[in-house]
Parts: C-alpha cells; structure tokens; sequence
C-alpha cells in the first residue's frame, strides 16, 4: 500500500505532470503552425485550453489499456511471464528484438510524414514502460495488473496528447476538417485554429497566412463547419438480364 508520505508526494507531482501534458499537446497543436503559443497565454491557460483534447484522450487510452491488460494477463499469469512459449521465444531473441526495435523508432522519428504519430506513441511507449517498470516505478501498488496499468496511462498520456496536438494540426493544414469565418474584416474565409487568453487565431484557406486578433476585434465569431467528404470507390453492376 502506498503510506501518507508516498501519497503526498504523488499528490504534489500531479499538477505539474498534468499541466506538462497540457504543455505537450499545445506544442504539437501550435507547432504545426510555426506558432509559439506560450507567447499570449499564460500557466492557467494551458490547463484551460487543453483539458477537453487531454480529457478525452485520457478516457481512450484507459479504456484501451484495461481491455489490453485483462487480456495480456490471461496470456502471462503473475509471475509466469517467462515460462510461456512467448516469454521463452522474446528472452532468447531479446538482442535481434532490440536491433530490430531501435532501427524501427529512428525510422518513425526521422519519417517526414505527419501520419507518423499515429504509430510513433505506441512505439515509444513499450521502452519506457518496461524501464519504469523494472526500475520499481509505483511497487507500492501490489496488484501487477493494476500497476501495469497505471504506469502504462502515466507514460501514454503525454506521447499521446503530444501526437494528438500534431494530427488536430494535420487536419487543418490538409483540409480535412476544420472551422471557418466568413471573416468580414479580411474579405475571405478564414481557418479557425483556436482562442487562448485573449486571442483569437485564424489561418487563410491557402494555409500561407496566419492572423491573429484580439478577441473583441472578431466578435461576435459566427463559426461554419467543414469536412472533406471520402469519395466511395465506384462499384461495378451487372446489367439486368
């Protein structure tokens, strides 16, 4: 169990942990933009700003990893990990495993395609849980399932909420979807990026000019929505006879 001082601790660490991975999503949602964000908004604005996109994602990955978990643990019993035919297959072939692994996240990192962020979470995440793990990360939780799978959410969150700040970005920049101004004040439309403190972010159509505004310049903002239909492959049918 996890004694008062261990908990004061965890209790202290879990605002800072939390506005980092806040920080980490508006950096990969701004930086798409080659915008610095934290020049107009402040600490409580990243809490503000960021904590439905981090919500939601939080909600994901906890469902995720709990169906994930109850199904490994049928595969590798408390303890017994080893003695499977898997574990026995990983622990002889850890050193090709390794090279191979390592050779695959330099080619994620270096990949220049967005959709990268996709895979480059998941990929990351598997080193860093295992060294948190073996190092005793959270021992005091007896429970190896339970345990697993908060060390895998406290490690997913923030490589996730960075990813998804990236792929939101992508999105826009691809005209896939995205929300836009009829705005009077430049004569066309213009991509909605997002409000932070007083400050209102607007990218044009053609995605080469960036304006920002005050927030009593542009009000009110009447906002449309926009979403690149998928066009359905054409399907071949047989005359009538």
């Amino acid at each position: 169990m996890i004694n008062k001082e261990q908990f004061s601790i965890y209790l202290w660490l879990s605002p800072v942990y939390f506005v980092s991975v806040g920080v980490l999503y508006l950096w990969g949602y701004w930086a798409t933009f080659d915008l610095n964000i934290f020049e107009y908004v402040g600490l409580s604005d990243v809490v503000k700003v960021a904590i439905i996109p981090v919500g939601s994602v939080f909600i994901f990955i906890l469902i995720g990893f709990a169906v994930g978990e109850l199904t490994v643990s049928d595969m590798f019993p408390e303890g017994e990990g080893k003695e499977t035919r898997v574990g026995i297959f990983l622990n002889k072939n850890k050193g090709v495993l390794i090279s191979l692994f390592s050779f695959l996240l330099l080619v994620l990192v270096f990949y220049p395609s967005p959709e990268k962020w996709r895979v480059l979470p998941i990929v990351l995440l598997i080193p860093i849980y295992f060294v948190l793990k073996k190092a005793g990360f959270l021992r005091e939780i007896n429970n190896d399932s339970a345990r697993s799978l908060v060390i895998s959410a406290i490690v997913a969150l923030p490589l996730f909420s960075l990813a998804q700040g990236k792929l939101n970005a992508q999105k826009i920049l691809d005209d896939e979807s995205y929300r836009y101004t009829k705005a009077e004040w430049s004569n066309k439309d213009m991509k909605y990026l997002g409000h932070a403190s007083k400050y209102v972010f607007f990218l044009s159509v053609d995605n080469q000019e960036l304006v920002i505004a005050r927030d009593e310049d542009v009000s009110p903002l009447k906002l449309l929505e926009f979403r690149r239909v998928k066009k359905q492959p054409a399907v071949e049918k047989e005359p009538n006879e």
